[in-house]
């Protein structure tokens, strides 16, 4: 199985479009409703084709919407389609089925939003499996459904960055570059030149001599892109990497993020590594919260155990958000 792994992404509202606005100061008492209860009813009951995306061939489902206390988590089924293919038995390496081109082969990936009381922020976390999930393409619809509804505020998200707690002091255990699809260019005549073969992996981890760690000046260089991690670890000229994972120890607790390659120095904590099978809904919800509680404490929030927990009340769950459809965008 594929490592899993959790990004985080804020939510912040803003009267206007203009940035230096002021954010409103209560998520959970916006416009006279609950973020958290409209993104419930939002997904509780979408359409089943408003998520079929035809000029992507994209497709997801959703499967179930969980609430518990002051999160809701979102399970969807993702693919694309388009393309016929078979599904193999791996073990008999006979065909099981034929897949034609308006079928799916999903991956179940989950979505949580996390948002307490009287606050001005909300968090995503967002499960990915290597480079697939539905999450982002879920927040998509989501934002694009609260600007419709409430045209005179803009909803923006933008990807938590490394959280100060575990970016200062603490300790770089390995670093490891991945590469999904490997082609390596050999010679005519041994394979098709250029044909991926499997997943390229390289690691560096610490010398005898270095005590257990790596330099810390590394772990700097790495989380704001001053060195290329395809350089460091020496890959093939040209090869791509799909993902960096940093394994870092802080005050005797390890964790393992995945790092972003974009500029800014985003995370995606791993859940489960290599060969290690989903963590079902119920201890999966626990990771989420663990993580939110780190979040929101950085924000100076003191966590509340009654925000992981609670029974939605039918009044809760029946607030509403109607999908936004892009033909009922004037034209004039």
């Amino acid at each position: 199985m594929p490592r899993r792994t959790l990004g985080l992404e804020q939510i912040q509202v803003r009267p206007g479009r203009n940035r230096k606005h002021r954010l409103a100061p209560d998520l959970s008492n916006f416009e006279g409703e609950d973020l958290l209860q409209l993104f419930y009813g939002f997904f509780a009951r979408m359409p089943p084709d408003h998520l079929v995306d035809e000029r992507r061939s994209r497709y997801i489902r959703i499967d179930d919407v969980l609430a518990n206390g002051r999160a809701v988590t979102v399970v969807a089924e993702s693919g694309y389609y388009g393309d016929a293919g078979q599904t193999i038995d791996v073990k008999t390496h006979k065909t099981s089925h034929t897949r034609s081109l308006t079928e799916s082969a999903t991956v179940r990936t989950r979505l949580m939003f996390v948002l307490p009381p009287k606050q001005q922020t909300g968090l995503f976390l967002v499960e990915r499996q290597g480079l697939v999930g539905a999450g982002h393409d879920l927040i998509d619809e989501f934002r694009r459904a609260l600007t419709a509804k409430y045209a005179q505020h803009s909803f923006d998200t933008d990807n938590v960055l490394y959280p100060d707690a575990w970016a200062q002091g603490a300790e770089l255990l390995e670093v490891e570059a991945v590469a999904y699809s490997y082609a390596p260019d050999l010679a005519d005549g041994l394979m098709a030149k250029g044909a991926p073969i499997g997943m390229l992996r390289q690691s560096l981890v610490p010398s005898r001599g270095a005590g257990g760690v790596l330099p810390s000046a590394l772990y700097k260089a790495l989380r704001t892109h001053q060195v290329k991690t395809s350089q460091l670890l020496a890959f093939p000229n040209g090869e791509t990497i799909d993902d960096t994972f940093v394994t870092v120890r802080r005050d005797g607790q390890k964790k393992t993020f995945a790092l972003d390659h974009d500029k800014s120095p985003s995370i995606r904590v791993e859940i489960t590594s290599e060969g290690e099978r989903p963590l079902t809904d119920t201890p999966f919800i626990r990771r989420c919260q663990s993580e939110a509680r780190d979040f929101y404490e950085t924000l100076g929030v003191e966590w509340r155990e009654e925000w992981a927990v609670g029974t939605w009340t039918d009044e809760q769950r029946s607030r509403t958000l109607a999908p936004h459809r892009p033909q009922d965008d004037s034209t004039a």
